[in-house]
């Protein structure tokens, strides 16, 4: 038997375009030219599809896809609305009404072919989700009662433990040694805990101690740095007094020729000389020694570097500075004396 096509449609046109468009094919049809009729008819019949007329008279397309939709025995009924194309479909009640599908009268016959296909193809689906549902719904009562079975099992093997008082005492001891080992591992956990706060302690204690001797290390670099300062300023004092004792030989030079007549001059000037070279002889010691004392510093403990690198810088410093003043105003009095000769 075909698949049953029930037209709601007051025109003779969409009648007999779809009788023609559709014989020979594997149709039956029916047509209907009011809306309440259609409905009854629907429901006595059971079609496969409903092509309904928007503008329907007593009850209009929307109206009788809606009451089709909300009827659970019709509900999976594949209805298409006819609108006209001067109206067009009205989206809002086309999409409450629960419609499949619209054609825009005049169609074309292979645009209906195409629609009832496509309604076909979406019965053909709903059929097989329903066979789908009904089996899967079989297999869960299956499963219900299967689990239903197992438990009604598992029931029954708890109640005959249950009196059984050997098995109960036995799991009542279980129990009980289970606790205590718990006990046990919890008491080895909070052994455990204290013993890593005390090492964490004695750790935050050891980086403690690595930074203050960091810091005193840090303090005596920075001791040594100026000890190291001090002796370059020295060894630079040294250097301008070898300038400067080699510019009075020059001029010593310069002076022997010049005022050979002046002997008590010449002779003055050579005691200024041997007087200076006394002196950065002295100066050159002076920095010897300081330089020895850095090397010996460098192969000392802390505590000893920093004694004796006190003691050495107020030692140098005492001695240096009036060292230098006096020879820088020998100096300058020397050669001011040159000066207004």
């Amino acid at each position: 038997m075909g698949r049953k096509i029930i037209i709601a449609d007051e025109s003779i046109i969409i009648q007999k375009t779809a009788e023609l468009v559709l014989s020979g094919k594997d149709y039956a049809l029916e047509f209907i030219p009011d809306g309440e009729e259609a409905l009854r008819m629907i429901k006595d019949m059971v079609p496969d599809v409903v092509l309904a007329d928007v503008d329907l008279p007593d009850m209009n397309g929307y109206e009788l896809c809606s009451a089709v939709k909300k009827d659970s025995a019709l509900k999976d009924i594949q209805v298409i609305l006819l609108a006209p194309e001067a109206g067009g479909i009205d989206e809002e009640k086309y999409k409450e009404s629960g419609a499949d599908d619209y054609i825009i009268k005049p169609f074309e016959p292979d645009e209906l072919l195409s629609r009832l296909e496509t309604a076909k193809a979406s019965t053909d689906i709903i059929a097989e989700l329903k066979e789908e549902t009904a089996r899967l719904r079989k297999e869960l009562k299956h499963a219900e009662e299967s689990a239903d079975k197992k438990k009604n099992e598992l029931l029954s093997k708890i109640e005959a433990a249950n009196d059984s008082e050997e098995v109960v005492t036995r799991y009542k001891n279980e129990i009980h040694q289970t606790d205590e080992k718990i006990e046990i591992l919890n008491k080895d956990i909070l052994n455990k805990t204290d013993d890593i706060e005390r090492l964490e302690g004695t750790v935050a204690g050891l980086k403690k101690t690595l930074k203050q001797t960091e810091e005193k290390y840090n303090g005596l670099s920075g001791e040594l740095s100026k000890e190291r300062n001090a002796s370059k300023v020295l060894d630079d004092m040294v250097a301008d007094l070898r300038d400067r004792l080699k510019q009075a030989e020059e001029k010593s030079k310069k002076l022997n020729v010049e005022l050979l007549s002046r002997t008590d001059d010449v002779s003055s000037s050579d005691n200024i000389i041997a007087d200076l070279r006394d002196k950065l002889k002295k100066a050159e010691d002076a920095g010897s020694r300081n330089r020895e004392m850095i090397e010996k510093l460098l192969t000392k403990t802390i505590p000893e570097v920093l004694e004796e690198v006190e003691e050495v810088l107020k030692k140098s410093i005492d001695d240096t500075i009036p060292t230098v003043k006096k020879i820088l105003a020998e100096k300058i009095e020397n050669i001011n004396k040159e000066k207004s000769e």
